[in-house]
């Protein structure tokens, strides 16, 4: 038994740095590809292009109430942690989700609370046209 908890308590240790080094290793390249843009242009501090889609952001604008855009909590932190990784400058320090999440738990704890998240936000897009100024290679089926 002493065996198998040391094993798998190894196991979790080597994906834990295998996640962090693939972490880091995006981070690295997106940083890469994303060299010779002038950050001081986003003035959100939030670049769509840099960040993970975790969830489709183009149905969430906030004009209308659908069947489509309706979100659950679990929608709500896709949307949240694809904003959180746009983040290209220090002007938009966003909280991590896991404080967000505490934060939540905590008003849910207390009593007589109805909890209700929104999320307001705006974020910059690389124009279409810039394309030919970077060397993205294309891809053909």
């Amino acid at each position: 038994m002493k065996k198998l908890l040391i094993l798998s308590l190894s196991i979790l240790l080597v994906i834990n740095s295998n996640a962090q080094i693939a972490t880091t290793n995006y981070r690295s390249k997106i940083e890469n590809i994303f060299q010779h843009i002038d950050k001081s242009q986003i003035s959100t501090g939030l670049l769509s292009e840099y960040g993970l889609d975790f969830i489709k952001l183009d149905g969430f604008s906030g004009n209308t109430l659908t069947a489509n855009n309706y979100t659950s909590l679990a929608d709500w932190r896709l949307i949240y942690g694809s904003i959180y990784t746009m983040q290209v400058q220090q002007n938009a320090a966003l909280p991590t989700l896991a404080s967000i999440n505490t934060q939540v738990e905590q008003l849910n704890n207390a009593a007589n609370t109805i909890s209700f998240i929104g999320l307001y936000y705006q974020y910059n897009s690389v124009k279409a046209t810039a394309g030919n100024l970077f060397f993205f290679p294309t891809m053909s089926p």
